[in-house]
């Protein structure tokens, strides 16, 4: 099966990334600062997330990479309401908060965000624990989930052949399908619980392809050879970034609400290192309208990977330890949980319509810019970065790198 490599920043609170960013400890939120600050300071460690995610990904060496960091960062910030001690603490530095009711507040404002209505966008949102009838949650724990994250708890038999059935039947309703399960049975009888987070977008563009102009055309791939792809075609007015370095574009949705940006390095240029947040943010305001042509392709594709390694190289050691992590504020019945594994499973759909986009993340508690005269033109024949954001909080909801578009069904 061919690899995928697109790095998705999917939809939602998708954040702060630390242990290699080294992030300075005094930007992370304190208990008196709440309010409105709460969910720009948890927009950046998202979108700082979301390029974290993307460059250690990178490392797996996948053709395409498509990750949704706010899928994850909504898992983990559920999961740390769990957290004390030296987990907890390494926990704030991924997310960027010292405070667990600025968190929650945090991402519950962030959601009202993101999810009011927006022309030509539908983006859902869902939250769901799957807890081991044997034990019982916390009652401030349990609470939190509800009253912040409005997730959906259910007390199941782990042994039970139906339960796995029953947790990717959510999975699936809450993704319009497009992802069709997170677990496979039989489920260790050690799991204490799983705490999921679904995100599915489906946006229109502003200014649609028109598909009587898709034609074959060929996509160049970095071992040197092509291959044939449905090459779409647009002229208009759009957000437009050119430099010595690549290209770029804005192909907004709806009535502009939300984007999708496009990053084509240059014939030759290698951009893995400069592809960073801190560039990004420079760069997002030094696009200008400009009328123009953009070819690009159409393409369908899933993609999953672990995030254990990923997260533990990040700084988050101790919540993956049986001996060290501390998840002392989850359940009841026994302070040995750890997190047996944080998985991600992602759908991207483009066409000539749209962006069809969905992510799933689990996690598995167990126990024991240069100005261009004229018309630009702008043909994404070759491997492209991604970024689809919600232009009013500026989060990336995905973030990807394509080097080979699969074809679309």
């Amino acid at each position: 099966m061919k690899k995928l490599s697109f790095l998705l920043v999917i939809l939602i609170f998708f954040f702060s990334a630390c242990g290699t960013t080294n992030q300075n400890e005094s930007n992370t939120v304190e208990k008196d600062q709440k309010g409105e600050g709460d969910v720009s300071l948890l927009t950046d460690a998202n979108n700082q997330l979301a390029f974290n995610l993307l460059s250690k990904t990178k490392e797996l060496e996948e053709d395409n990479i498509f990750l949704s960091p706010s899928n994850l960062y909504i898992a983990l910030s559920l999961v740390y309401n769990g957290a004390d001690g030296e987990t907890k603490k390494e926990m704030e530095k991924l997310l960027n908060f010292s405070d667990a009711e600025a968190l929650n507040q945090a991402n519950k404002d962030f959601y009202q965000a993101l999810t009011k209505s927006k022309e030509g966008i539908t983006l859902h949102i869902a939250n769901s624990l799957w807890l081991n009838d044997l034990y019982s949650f916390q009652d401030n724990f349990q609470e939190n989930m509800e009253s912040f994250y409005d997730a959906k708890i259910s007390e199941v038999d782990i042994s039970s052949p139906e339960t796995p059935g029953m947790i990717n039947a959510w999975v699936k309703d809450n993704t319009k399908g497009r992802i069709k399960d997170i677990v496979k049975p039989p489920l260790p009888p050690e799991t204490i619980a799983f705490l999921i987070n679904a995100i599915y977008l489906k946006a229109d563009w502003k200014h649609a392809f028109d598909p009587s102009e898709t034609r074959l055309d060929d996509f160049h791939l970095t071992d040197g050879t092509t291959k044939k792809v449905e090459m779409m075609t647009l002229m208009d007015e759009l957000e437009y970034l050119e430099n010595e370095r690549f290209q770029a574009v804005t192909l907004p949705y709806g009535d502009g609400a939300m984007s999708m940006q496009i990053f084509l390095p240059k014939e030759g240029v290698e951009f893995s290192d400069e592809f960073t947040f801190d560039n990004w943010k420079k760069w997002n305001d030094r696009f200008l309208k400009q009328e123009g042509r953009v070819y690009l392709p159409s393409f369908e594709l899933e993609f999953e990977v672990t995030l254990k390694k990923i997260l533990q190289s990040l700084g988050m050691t101790t919540a993956f330890s049986e001996k060290e992590a501390d998840f002392s504020k989850m359940v009841n019945e026994t302070d040995e949980v750890f997190i047996q594994e944080v998985k991600q499973k992602t759908f991207l759909l483009v066409d000539e319509e749209g962006t069809e986009a969905a992510g799933v993340t689990s996690v598995e508690m167990r126990t024991t810019s240069m100005v261009v005269d004229g018309p630009f033109e702008m043909k994404i024949n070759r491997p492209f970065y991604l970024v689809i954001k919600d232009e009013e909080t500026g989060a990336i909801l995905f973030i990807g790198e394509i080097t080979d578009p699969p074809k679309r069904n």
